[in-house]
């Protein structure tokens, strides 16, 4: 069973041992439902702690997600780290405080290995067979949260996520998301819409990580160069949550990332980092995430522990553990109840940032996570109408056991290796599904409130079918104008049927 959050106590505690594993001077507050407002520093509540702790700003991170929890939490940054445990019981004394907690500082860590040009977890796990029912879809993207991607390397820029709505350079937030610029990702961490790592680095810098994993999941396959990707045709979003003046190896702005990903509506959330702190902040947003239908993939860690690990171990992410070329557990990998799927992680090769031609090998979970999101694309491609619960237990269902091949890990390795050719043979060849976002067919807004709207060429004698995600007809409609009033808010399933034979799928969210 997989682990929710522990007590504002116990996180005091756990700063005092570890106190590596929390972001200095940052805190999440969630003021308590009888409390109207926005809590600021002016407020007379908070007012009395300024000085003490050196707060120097209060905002609120997560706005227009629709969850109440996480309207209703603040960030507070302060100056005076060394009275971090005081400051959190000051905070939860306030009559105004439901609970208050630090930020988890992420690693991604990885472990370099000599480059090898042979690919050997697309074999283990029959991505061949795989890629004679589904080869992905471009409208399907996988957001990347690390410490950035070079979005010009050869085998990666043709995947590369492109926000339409948004004009490049013009120094507006076009579609008025929040982000300036934000054509292809965005850099949470310094607030830039680069999402590239640091220029210069070096083929074993820890800032490969993020375009490593990106290249794992999706790198341009069938190109002739480079090498090949599980999910294809999947297009990547990269959100670089690593400050270019910060290690590679942590995750300063991973919430912001997560935030940035659902703001944008990604299908499937990749984050191959993680800590052996819980924070309910965090789990309350990844919640909120699959809510609104994303797929959420974590890795499980490189500690060789049987530990939770987080956010993997949260019950909305699928945990993932690595194998190693002989279907057995990984030297670092951990195990244990809160651990979802086995995916190979060993001498892993793919994409590096230190030139736009540079290929190698690292190991970790960090690598079987995004193997893992790309196979999830394919299978969203193939049935874009599964939930985020229905894909993981699809996943899940189609492995391959490999319990005789680690006999001192029972049922500590979850449902066992996964198996991409398995996990497509029941859905028959893809051929006329076709997802929104194209030229032919648009739909705005989604999220979508009281109507939604269709423009493009396929308007043109279309029936729109809303369905719930049991496949219950909920609206049936020839208009290019919906009402969706009688809708409750959540997640449904939109048919459109065209003229030319093709049915055109996305979820939608009522918020």
């Amino acid at each position: 069973m997989k682990l929710l959050n522990i007590t504002v106590l116990l996180f005091v505690q756990s700063y005092l041992a570890n106190a590596q594993n929390w972001i200095e001077g940052e805190i999440h507050m969630k003021t308590a439902d009888t409390f109207s407002g926005q809590v600021d520093m002016s407020n007379n509540y908070i007012a009395s702690l300024i000085a003490t702790y050196d707060i120097d700003t209060i905002y609120y991170p997560f706005m227009g997600l629709g969850n109440d929890t996480l309207e209703q939490t603040c960030r507070i940054k302060f100056s005076n780290y060394v009275l971090a445990s005081q400051f959190l019981t000051a905070l939860q004394a306030l009559p105004i405080c439901d609970y208050a907690e630090l930020s988890p500082l992420y690693n991604n860590n990885f472990t370099p290995n000599d480059i090898n040009a042979n690919q050997w977890h697309l074999q283990k796990i029959q991505a061949t067979g795989a890629w004679d029912v589904s080869k992905g879809n471009t409208n399907i993207v996988i957001a990347i949260i690390d410490n950035g991607v070079l979005t010009t390397h050869e085998d990666l820029a043709a995947n590369i996520w492109v926000n339409t709505a948004e004009i490049p350079n013009n120094g507006f937030d076009d579609d008025f998301n929040g982000y300036v610029d934000d054509v292809n990702g965005f850099d949470v961490a310094d607030r830039d819409n680069n999402p590239n790592p640091p220029a210069g680095i070096s083929n074993t810098d820890k800032f490969n990580h993020g375009t490593h994993c990106a290249g794992i999941a999706s790198a341009v396959t069938n190109n002739g160069k480079g090498i090949a990707s599980v999910g294809f045709n999947t297009k990547i979003m990269p959100v670089k949550c690593t400050k270019n003046t910060e290690s590679g190896s942590v995750l300063s702005a991973s919430l912001d990332g997560i935030t940035y990903a659902m703001r944008n509506n990604a299908d499937i959330i990749s984050m191959s980092f993680g800590s052996s702190s819980s924070s309910f902040t965090t789990e309350v947003l990844l919640n909120t995430a699959r809510n609104r239908g994303i797929v959420l993939i974590g890795a499980a860690g490189n500690e060789n522990v049987s530990a939770p690990f987080f956010p993997a171990a949260y019950s909305s992410v699928m945990s993932v553990g690595a194998t190693n070329e002989n279907d057995q557990k990984a030297s670092f990998s951990n195990v244990g109840s809160t651990l979802d799927i086995m995916a190979p992680g060993a001498n892993i090769f793919s994409t590096l940032a230190s030139g736009n031609t540079d290929y190698g090998f690292l190991s970790g979970t960090s690598m079987a996570c995004p193997l893992v999101a790309g196979l999830a694309a394919l299978v969203i491609a193939a049935q874009p109408a599964f939930s985020p619960q229905q894909v993981v237990a699809h996943l899940k269902s189609n492995t391959d056991n490999i319990s005789s091949q680690n006999p001192s890990f029972n049922n500590q390795l979850g449902s066992g290796r996964i198996n991409a050719s398995k996990a497509l043979d029941d859905f028959g060849t893809v051929n006329n599904i076709v997802f929104f976002e194209n030229k032919d067919l648009k739909i705005y807004p989604n999220p979508f409130g009281e109507y939604i709207y269709f423009e493009g060429e396929a308007t043109e004698n279309f029936e729109v079918f809303i369905t719930d995600m049991n496949g219950k007809l909920l609206i049936h409609s020839e208009e290019k104008m919906v009402a969706t009033t009688t809708l409750a808010s959540g997640i449904y399933f939109l048919k459109v049927h065209t003229s030319n034979q093709k049915v055109y799928c996305t979820k939608l969210v009522k918020i």
